[in-house]
């Protein structure tokens, strides 16, 4: 976070300061041969954690309405804590050369009477997709959306049919209203690792890095977002490679492609 200027300080009505050690959300399936709700924290009921490490988060407000606000994150995880399943590891996400003591994610956060801007950097991220880990997640979030019955149904279609019929009656109001606002996002050293089982060490997997550059701006004249992806490289190899293994193929010779939209 950058220091104010003196005169800046002044001006400061609200300044604030945060930071967390860790903070985790746990997924719990749900245990249908109990009906206690205490069964719910068991630890063999576990699905995955996810966790926010060394997070960090300053900011002031000005006497003008502006804004800034800076968030640091060191790292994130996700890990595979169900029981009862084989695999060769439990970490779904993980920062890339855990030991670097670079943060993962640097987001800062900017608005004015000119509109606002956000500036986000992604660093090493390291992301195992497995289908089988990620099918049961999407299961259990289907699960967890209540089933609605067919009047209710009705009721909020009809809801959804008067608000879009009100809202095309004054497309220009909103046009104009439209505020100022950039979204720039840089990934640096990505690692994504596609594998359909984690139970074996050398299961066949995909392994993709690359460096993406993502620009969205908008005004009240219009939008434009400009997608780069550089130094796109894809491997098959085992999903757990080990130095100096030779079953590594190249599916993909590195690439750079661009992508701008209006």
């Amino acid at each position: 976070m950058k220091t104010l200027k003196p005169s800046d300080i002044q001006n400061v009505s609200l300044q604030f300061d945060f930071h967390f050690e860790s903070l985790s959300l746990v997924l719990y399936n749900n245990d249908i041969n109990q009906g206690s709700t205490l069964s719910f924290h068991s630890d063999h009921l576990r699905l995955g954690e996810f966790r926010l490490h060394l997070m960090t988060s300053e900011g002031q407000m000005f006497n003008d309405g502006s804004l800034n606000i800076y968030l640091k994150l060191q790292t994130c995880t996700l890990d595979d804590l169900r029981e009862g399943v084989e695999k060769a590891t439990s970490r779904m996400i993980d920062k890339k050369n855990g030991q670097d003591k670079n943060s993962m994610i640097n987001i800062n956060y900017k608005q004015d009477k000119n509109g606002s801007q956000i500036d986000a950097v992604l660093d090493k991220l390291f992301i195992c997709a497995s289908v089988e880990f990620l099918m049961t997640v999407a299961d259990f979030f289907i699960k967890a959306i209540p089933q609605s019955s067919t009047p209710s149904t009705e009721k909020t279609t009809q809801i959804s049919l008067r608000q879009t019929t009100s809202a095309k009656t004054k497309p220009e109001r909103e046009s104009s209203g439209r505020p100022n606002m950039t979204i720039k996002a840089k990934i640096t050293d990505p690692e994504v690792v596609f594998v359909a089982s984690l139970a074996k060490a050398d299961a066949p997997a995909l392994t993709a890095s690359f460096k993406c550059d993502f620009c969205l701006s908008s005004s009240k004249v219009e939008q434009k977002m400009v997608v780069s992806v550089k130094d796109l490289k894809m491997l098959a190899c085992p999903f757990i490679r080990k130095k100096g293994a030779k079953n590594v193929t190249t599916v993909r010779i590195t690439a750079d492609y661009n992508f701008l939209a209006r």
